[in-house]
């Protein structure tokens, strides 16, 4: 298929192009309810009939993100039958909406957190500290300490000072 993580997040549609929002603001303020399910693959590069209907019934207020969540556990079914026995960790910061993380939390999805927030944020929703991977490029000690008493236990680095960091 060669969908990537964050593209298996979501089905976006704007009326308009505007300046960018913070996604975190415009998903917990604009974010579709669930309606119905569609065949998986008619729905691939398609609007599906759920945010369809939702943005032909609610007012235009500017750019906004829906996420068909059936579309979400969908995507990332076909994801994890591509690769086996490879765990897969999505980059929450694609989309941090609770409702996201929670539909991938119960597939059992892993998550990439990058920060004491993110692993507060997956704390908060039940996930556990081994199924996290704390990936930030530039780790903060304090935020390594943090994850480590957390009981986070998986570490992404790039170079030897931040595996000096970690260790």
């Amino acid at each position: 298929w060669g969908a990537s993580l964050e593209d298996m997040a979501v089905a976006v549609q704007t009326h308009r192009a505007a300046r960018a929002q913070s996604l975190a603001e415009d998903a917990t303020d604009h974010s579709a309810q669930t309606i119905g399910r569609a065949d998986f693959e008619a729905r691939r590069g398609a609007l599906s009939p759920a945010i369809t209907r939702y943005f032909s019934e609610a007012p235009y207020e500017g750019p906004r993100l829906a996420v068909d969540l059936s579309f979400v556990s969908e995507a990332y079914a076909e994801l994890r039958s591509g690769l086996g026995a490879a765990d897969i960790f999505y980059a929450m910061k694609a989309n941090p909406h609770p409702r996201v993380m929670a539909r991938l939390r119960d597939a059992g999805a892993g998550f990439d957190v990058a920060s004491r927030g993110e692993i507060e944020r997956c704390l908060a929703l039940g996930v556990a500290p081994d199924r996290m991977s704390f990936g930030n490029t530039i780790k903060r000690e304090a935020d390594i300490a943090f994850a480590h008493a957390s009981g986070v236990r998986l570490f992404a680095f790039d170079a030897e000072e931040e595996l000096a960091k970690i260790a």
